[in-house]
């Protein structure tokens, strides 16, 4: 007695496959297509990074875009500082000190993350020895959504949970411009500048690109499995 396999899946089978592959293929070309598009966003912004440093004047005369640089004067107005809570840095919890900078003929302050420092450091950090210089290379960062905060206490005195421009401006009684600016260099009077790069979630769109083509192909090889019938014969 002998037997053999027979392949022979019926029409609405092989329907719910072309559908199931089809839509597998979609979905993981749809990720690629995403990480293509953030990809091509980092180039931007690398681009970006590495172009000329906009001074105050051309800073205002036209909106600066993202993570342009910029080299600023002005007069520092330290009492205008406040300390970010909660700021983590390489698993180390710690401060993000922000600075106001009032840029010549400019009414609106300019602020400024001056850098970060850890819990521990923060009490070795003289704000007026910070405001003695008067320039700042950085980068323009604009403000993103605010991050939900669930406590009404979100600030005390100067140490803040997140840096809020419009509660700034009702705080100090003190207009500000819409964008920021966070400095960038060497360590200053105990800020560091090692700002972490950006996610941009790149990495995860192709993860996802790949689970979906294993997927497409498991549906061709369960499908071929399931519908190999054996047939004996004598």
């Amino acid at each position: 007695m002998m037997s053999t396999r027979r392949f022979q899946p019926r029409w609405w089978a092989w329907l719910m496959l072309l559908v199931g592959v089809l839509l597998a293929l979609r979905l993981g070309w749809w990720q690629w297509s995403k990480a293509e598009h953030k990809a091509a966003q980092r180039a931007q912004l690398t681009l970006m990074q590495q172009s000329p440093a906009l001074d105050a004047a051309a800073m205002l005369k036209q909106p600066p875009q993202p993570w342009q640089p910029v080299q600023l004067q002005g007069s520092w107005q330290p009492q205008g500082a406040v300390w970010l809570d909660n700021r983590v840095q390489n698993g180390v919890a710690g401060y993000e000190l922000w600075m106001p900078l009032k840029l010549s003929g400019e009414s609106r302050w300019l602020l400024v993350n001056r850098g970060w420092v850890s819990r521990a450091g923060k009490a070795q950090i003289a704000l007026a020895a910070l405001a003695r210089t008067d320039s700042v290379r950085g980068e323009v960062v604009w403000p993103g959504p605010l991050p939900m905060e669930l406590s009404q206490d979100v600030q005390q005195g100067k140490l803040w949970q997140n840096l809020n421009p419009q509660r700034y401006q009702q705080h100090y009684q003190q207009a500000v411009l819409p964008w920021l600016v966070r400095q960038t260099g060497a360590v200053e009077a105990g800020l560091a500048h090692d700002w972490p790069e950006v996610d941009d979630g790149r990495l995860r769109n192709v993860s996802y690109a790949g689970q979906w083509l294993l997927i497409a192909v498991l549906m061709v090889v369960l499908f071929v499995v399931v519908n190999l019938k054996s047939r004996r014969r004598d």
